[in-house]
């Protein structure tokens, strides 16, 4: 649903498919609900320990430092940090114990991602026990883990870009920013919108390490992510609280993103009974832009208004399900979304390829 190019649109459609960049929808939480997310959290990871034991939390708080794990990987920081601990006494089962844990979930095939909220407390955890020093050899081992896959031949991916940031963060932070910088400014120079997307979730993800540049770093991402998505109030309230057309960033001058321009559009909502029988009718206006993929595909995306609504269901609901409570507030950010329905030749015009299996040109993907 985000204002893309040809070449991103067909980037970013593969992406979501297969969901290898972990990107998530963008919620905004309030502080009641952030204090519940980190006393869940807190709560896993103790029924974690109590199920599998001391050992393997320390283990965790180890595996919670590379920004997605492989079994690979996973196995080479065991082998690295308590192969030869005997005082820990991890077995080498506990690489699979982990990546099948709630604390993960698989993105793509051999590819996990641990859940940022867990991911952040084991973190916290690891630096208590262990100093920052443990985190230093972390990021050496990391790096050195990426340069022997790129040795090999494995080619340089968005995941090990990130994952070389991640090392950087916590033993060089300015020029982790700095690298982020120049990454933001590149994109946003090209109007890369996909690549936009990723850094901006990239440096949320990152903003603990890099807490020196926060909140600048953290407030420019969400400029660039919300320009990306077609945020336009984002964008706007991203500058405003800035107040200013470029900053510094690490040495690098970045432009502050400015909203895509809109147009409106007039419709008509009609209410009806049960029957069918129209009861009312009124009319309204919505904001959009056009945006031209190529390959003759046009798309008008209509501004969905950011709102709050509560997710699940009462317990006195007839029918309902133990996983629909508790009821819970959740506000999203405005975003974008086609006008009408992508059909399976705009699809395929972009794509390539066509998976519906009710084959028709004019049908909805």
């Amino acid at each position: 649903m985000f204002g893309l190019n040809y070449q991103e649109f067909k980037g970013m459609s593969q992406w979501l498919i297969s969901g290898k960049l972990g990107i998530n929808l963008p919620v905004v939480k309030t502080d009641v609900e952030e204090v519940e997310i980190v006393n869940e959290n807190l709560d896993q990871i103790a029924a974690f320990t109590e199920y599998f034991g001391e050992p393997h939390l320390i283990f965790a708080q180890h595996a919670a430092f590379p920004l997605a794990l492989t079994p690979d990987l996973l196995y080479r920081l065991w082998q690295r940090f308590f192969a030869r601990q005997r005082n820990f006494n991890i077995p080498w089962y506990a690489v699979a114990d982990i990546l099948l844990s709630s604390f993960c979930h698989a993105v793509d095939r051999e590819l996990y991602e641990m859940d940022r909220g867990i991911r952040n407390q084991l973190l916290q955890l690891c630096t208590e026990r262990f100093g920052q020093s443990r985190l230093e050899e972390l990021s050496q081992f990391l790096v050195s883990y990426i340069d022997s896959q790129v040795n090999r031949g494995e080619s340089v991916s968005s995941i090990w870009q990130g994952q070389r940031w991640t090392a950087l963060a916590y033993t060089r932070p300015e020029l982790a920013a700095r690298q982020l910088a120049e990454s933001l400014q590149e994109a946003y120079g090209r109007d890369d919108k996909a690549e936009l997307v990723r850094l901006s979730s990239l440096m949320e993800t990152l903003a603990e390490p890099l807490r020196e540049y926060e909140p600048l770093l953290v407030i420019l991402g969400q400029g660039y992510g919300g320009y990306a998505r077609g945020d336009v109030a984002g964008v706007e309230n991203v500058r405003r609280e800035l107040g200013k057309s470029e900053v510094d960033v690490g040495g690098v001058l970045l432009r502050v993103p400015v909203a895509l321009p809109l147009q409106t559009f007039s419709f008509e909502v009609v209410t009806v009974n049960r029957k069918g029988e129209e009861i009312n009718r009124v009319s309204r206006e919505a904001k959009f832009f056009t945006e031209d993929l190529g390959n003759g595909v046009i798309l008008e995306m209509v501004a969905i208004p950011g709102g709050t609504f509560i997710m699940g269901s009462p317990e006195s609901e007839e029918g309902r399900l133990d996983q629909e409570s508790p009821q819970h507030e959740i506000t999203l950010q405005p975003f974008y979304m086609s006008k009408y329905p992508i059909t399976q030749e705009q699809y395929q015009a972009i794509i390539g390829e066509n998976p519906s299996h009710f084959k028709g040109r004019n049908r909805p993907v």
